[in-house]
């Protein structure tokens, strides 16, 4: 076989591993999701000799389009497609609970300083300014902060997207009724048609 074929899985290896130390350097704060990294590695690593078995086998001939070996990849693949959602769903559920208090904590001190203001009105009118300007600072920069957050899971979401999009194995997916869920674009080379279809 032709090895310019294997260049686009040859230089998919320094990427996600890029990625992933990007990822634990963003939950450094979070010992599950660290875990849950862990384990990805893991399961990358385990893929890559998965596959590098599989090349082998084809490049000498041998059994590399066994159901059993396919099998073996097809669990790999689910394991690292679960992992991967669950870390992105935690990611989700996190920064939607860091906005939520973020909301409501504004609200709250917005409330209390409209009430000040009321209470106080001349007498305390620059103090209450200035104490609204200073949470509505505080309120700014702790939402940009949480968007920051969900635009780097969002970017990395993208990024694994496109690592598996450009793995040159085939990689599907099937529900519980064996209705084609995900198919790569190998995947859509190796069975002739596309997803759509």
């Amino acid at each position: 076989a032709d090895p310019r074929f294997l260049e686009p899985y040859d230089k998919s290896a320094a990427p996600i591993e890029s990625t992933l130390r990007q990822l634990t350097q963003l939950v450094a704060d979070n010992p599950a999701q660290l875990q849950r990294i862990q384990r990805l590695r893991g399961l990358h690593s385990q893929w890559q000799q998965y596959s590098r078995e599989m090349i082998a086998a084809r490049q000498s001939g041998g059994d590399y389009q066994s159901t059993e070996r396919s099998l073996v990849g097809k669990a790999l693949m689910d394991s690292i497609r679960q992992e991967r959602e669950e870390f992105v769903n935690e990611e989700q559920r996190l920064r939607d609970a860091r906005v939520g208090a973020v909301h409501r904590d504004g609200q709250i001190v917005w409330a209390a300083s409209v009430a000040l203001a009321l209470i106080l009105a001349l007498l305390l009118a620059f103090i209450t300014r200035r104490q609204v300007l200073e949470i509505s600072r505080s309120y700014r920069s702790a939402l940009a902060e949480a968007q920051t957050r969900a635009d780097e899971v969002s970017r990395t979401r993208e990024q694994l997207a496109a690592v598996l999009a450009s793995m040159a194995e085939g990689l599907y997916q099937l529900d519980t009724e064996g209705r084609l869920l995900y198919l790569n674009p190998a995947g859509e080379r190796l069975l002739g048609y596309r997803l759509e279809e």
